[in-house]
């Protein structure tokens, strides 16, 4: 899991949308506040995903100005992960690869 956050509430697509222009997002979790849990099919994915920290995204066309964005390496799943915005489907096995997709 990759921890994205320090984005502006309601912003939670468009920070998806840049974070699978970088490839496969398998789960996610979108806190309701100003962070989203992303698990990713990959481990290219995330080392491309974890340069993305502060980086600044532009408002694309939502109030406010462009924002910069925070992204950490998550040590588990959120708790109840969701699929935000339909991007894939998983469970969390404990201890288990954290790049492997598995069926849920």
């Amino acid at each position: 899991w990759v921890t994205v956050y320090g984005f502006p509430v309601g912003y939670q697509d468009g920070v998806l949308r840049h974070c699978r222009d970088r490839g496969d997002i398998v789960d996610s979790y979108y806190s309701g506040t100003n962070y989203v849990s992303v698990r990713f099919g990959s481990s290219d994915t995330v080392a491309e995903v974890l340069s993305m920290d502060g980086t600044v995204l532009p408002s694309d066309g939502m109030p406010g100005e462009n924002y910069m964005i925070g992204v950490k390496r998550g040590c588990h799943a959120p708790p109840k992960a969701s699929r935000a915005g339909g991007f894939g489907a998983s469970s969390y096995v404990s201890g288990s690869d954290p790049f492997v997709m598995r069926g849920g």
